[in-house]
């Protein structure tokens, strides 16, 4: 059965003997659980580091510079392009979706009209739509008709922004206006911002028109989930090559093949004055995972759950000014069991030497017919 953050919460509480007598409010329960979860986590991943092993495949190109960004490493997004942007340019790294189209017949109004993405209908109010997280890059409306001067908005929150379209009355065909005319970025935050189309009047009588509108909206790049490197292997025709990390930054510029450095947000490739067209593959540990309500515990981490219930146990005893010694000691006893059990897993098996003047196969006695 899965563990949700409420059942680790609970477990944590019963461990400190204080489910039932606590004022710790929702938020800080959540902040305390996630704590005890990353301190866990930190721990594992220094004794079993290649159990929450991950890879990443990227490439390199002139446009990089041989520099490239943990979180387009591990998202596969390039950062979005600074502002403003002429000309939309999608590519592979660059996610552009074309897809916030809408399209509407509206009879003679002076109210302002708001359309769905998707919709083929127009509504007095808004309707809603949280884009993900980016910002629009341009607006394109097509009118089959328009009765009266219209003005086609996004807008943000129902508050107008710069992405707007101005259709004199009468005019039929298309209109652009990219990000460069907007006089300031138009970013949705993914979470609770609102994106409408918005139609209105512009010469002060009743306006109809038939138009289809979309938008070109650039993603925003995730957050990279990086925590620690394990290692990076270059692809060439078929044949991987190991790539030693720098060993210290000083070193970059005595290179006697390629090395890397991760620093900050950034993995570079020295020696810099080389061209790398080869396909990389970066192996590391992601970040711990933090829970909010309703989340389940990661499959990975079920075997390590007592040990999270105990350091979570710690935490709510400290902040009660309770003995926590008791604790102490079943999560020391606790990670040295992990440690031992780490320990007997990386035994090596005793290789098989040429030439032993005793068998070295079980079951076979001394008298063996192999044995020469």
């Amino acid at each position: 059965m899965a563990t949700t953050l409420e059942d680790l919460i609970q477990a944590g509480l019963e461990t400190a003997d204080c489910e039932k007598s606590n004022n710790f409010a929702a938020t800080e329960k959540a902040r305390i659980a996630n704590e005890a979860l990353s301190d866990v986590y930190d721990f594992v991943v220094a004794t079993w580091e290649e159990y929450f092993a991950h890879s990443a495949d990227f490439g390199l190109d002139a446009a990089h510079a041989n520099r490239i960004t943990l979180a387009e490493i591990t998202s596969g997004i390039a950062p979005p392009p600074a502002y403003p942007v002429a000309v939309p340019a999608p590519g592979d790294r660059s996610p552009i979706i074309p897809n916030h189209t809408f399209s509407s017949t509206v009879s003679l109004t002076t109210a302002p009209q708001y359309f769905a993405v998707g919709g083929t209908s127009s509504f007095s109010t808004s309707r809603g739509f949280i884009p993900p997280a980016g910002r629009v890059l341009q607006i394109n409306i097509t009118t089959a008709l328009a009765g009266n001067d219209t003005t086609f908005t996004i807008r943000k929150n129902d508050d107008e922004t710069g992405a707007t379209v101005f259709v004199p009355g009468g005019t039929t065909g298309s209109v652009n206006v990219t990000e460069d005319d907007f006089g300031g970025p138009v970013h949705f935050n993914g979470i609770d911002d609102v994106m409408d189309l918005v139609s209105v009047s512009a010469g002060g009588g009743e306006t109809g028109w038939e138009f289809e509108g979309y938008t070109i909206f650039q993603l925003d790049q995730p957050a990279t989930d990086f925590f620690k490197a394990l290692g990076l292997t270059k692809t060439t025709g078929g044949c991987h090559q190991p790539i030693d990390p720098l060993p210290s930054f000083a070193a970059r510029a005595d290179c006697d093949g390629p090395r890397y450095w991760i620093a900050g947000q950034y993995l570079t490739i020295f020696p810099l004055d080389c061209v790398i067209t080869d396909t990389f593959t970066l192996d590391y540990v992601p970040n711990a995972p933090v829970l909010s309500i309703g989340d389940v515990l990661p499959v990975e981490l079920e075997r390590w759950k007592e040990l999270i219930t105990v350091v979570m146990g710690i935490k709510f005893m400290t902040k009660r000014r309770q003995d926590t010694s008791d604790l102490e000691r079943r999560q020391l006893k606790l990670e040295q069991g992990i440690l031992q059990a780490a320990s007997s897993r990386r035994t090596a098996v005793r290789p098989l030497r040429v030439n032993r003047r005793h068998d070295q196969i079980p079951g076979l006695g001394w008298r063996s017919p192999w044995r020469r």
